[in-house]
């Protein structure tokens, strides 16, 4: 029974062609959206990512993300070394600032500023020929997609930074951010230099903690003493990609798109295997005609729903994997996962088998005496 349904599903090329390409696009679909959903939501958390060695971040209570820092007066750093279980407390400024190339033209960046004793906040992917550089007069570093976008800077360049000179000391592989704005890092120590200068210029304390010590016990600590808010690396992340999927709208865009568009290909898929049924209908009858039960010709047709159905997912998923592996370096990431494509795979198993319930309908009250009949 199941080679003959294998058979009467292969033959008619037209409508199982027809098939496989509706339920391969609602696999890539499934895939794709999510995927590059994602992507976007890696973008949020790039820089805390990217700042290497930090176990806690220190900040006014009002801020809620990463890229909304609110300033701080400098003496916060010294009320943050003061708490027990602290090892190593170290400024960390992230703000804008205007780069006046070569050619005079403008180009906006995203500046950051570390300190240069410790370098706890510099990126991790860095050597450390590079990180004592920094410590250069007028130095500053350039993530490589920045470069690229800041005229094809190089080291040994020079650029200008409110009106003051800046020389590129190095080039460095930054994970791409939800701003798609280079990013500089220079020392704590200048950073008055290169941005016009304000009162409060301090946006997060960044802390290591001392060996034995407890993350959210000293985080409390931290609290109670000063007044600001200290998160772990960890939850800040999961904090931060929180509210983008709550305010951003990000989250409603890609669930709406990838919804609609799935519908759309299970209804194609769904009218394209009715017909299907409708059209060998005959065949189904002459089967029953023979002693199959209505039980044998529903696994038939869940046969067919499924092969048609692993064929599809496997091309639709492997173009998702493609689109992503093509991606990687482009501004719109997506990134596909294990349980991510298990959930794929589990959702379609639940197209497929909707697919044959509603062909199923049309076996029902099936007379196999209707065959023989004109």
């Amino acid at each position: 029974m199941g080679r003959i349904a294998i058979a009467m599903l292969v033959r008619d090329g037209s409508r199982y062609l027809g098939l496989v390409v509706a339920l391969a696009f609602t696999a890539l679909v499934i895939t794709q959206q999510p995927a590059t959903l994602l992507g976007v939501m890696a973008r949020t958390t790039a820089l805390i990512r990217d700042t290497g060695g930090v176990d806690l971040w220190v900040m006014d209570p009002k801020v809620r993300y990463v890229e909304e820092p609110k300033p701080m007066v400098d003496g916060m750093l010294y009320r943050v070394r003061g708490v027990p279980g602290v090892a190593m407390a170290a400024p960390f400024y992230k703000g804008q600032a205007r780069v006046r190339l070569s050619d005079g033209s403008f180009q906006n960046c995203e500046i950051i500023a570390v300190d240069p004793a410790s370098f706890i906040g510099a990126p991790s992917r860095l050597s450390p020929s590079s990180l004592t550089a920094l410590r250069e007069s007028d130095a500053i570093l350039v993530d490589r997609a920045g470069a690229r976008t800041l005229q094809n800077t190089t080291v040994g360049a020079t650029v200008e930074l409110n009106d003051t000179r800046a020389r590129v000391v190095g080039l460095y592989d930054a994970s791409p951010g939800f701003q798609t704005l280079p990013r500089l890092y220079t020392a704590w120590t200048r950073i008055r230099n290169f941005v016009p200068a304000e009162r409060k210029m301090l946006s997060f304390v960044l802390v290591q903690l001392a060996p034995g010590y407890d993350a959210e016990q000293v985080a409390s600590d931290i609290e109670r003493r000063t007044g600001l808010q200290a998160i772990p690396t960890q939850r800040f992340a999961t904090m931060t990609r929180d509210w983008f999927l709550k305010n951003s709208g990000v989250m409603a865009t890609f669930f709406g798109s990838s919804l609609i568009a799935m519908l759309i290909g299970i209804f194609i898929a769904a009218q394209t295997f009715r017909n299907f049924t409708i059209d060998h209908i005959r065949y189904f009858g002459a089967i029953a005609a023979m002693g199959a039960s209505f039980g044998q010709l529903v696994r038939m047709v869940l046969l067919q729903a499924g092969m048609a159905g692993a064929v599809a997912t496997g091309i639709g998923v492997g173009v998702a994997s493609l689109i992503s592996y093509g991606s990687r370096s482009s501004e719109l990431t997506s990134n596909i996962t294990p349980w991510q494509l298990g959930l794929s795979v589990a959702v379609m198993l639940c197209v497929g088998g909707a697919v044959a319930l509603l062909s199923v309908r049309k076996l029902r009250g099936l007379e196999p005496a209707a065959v023989f009949r004109g």
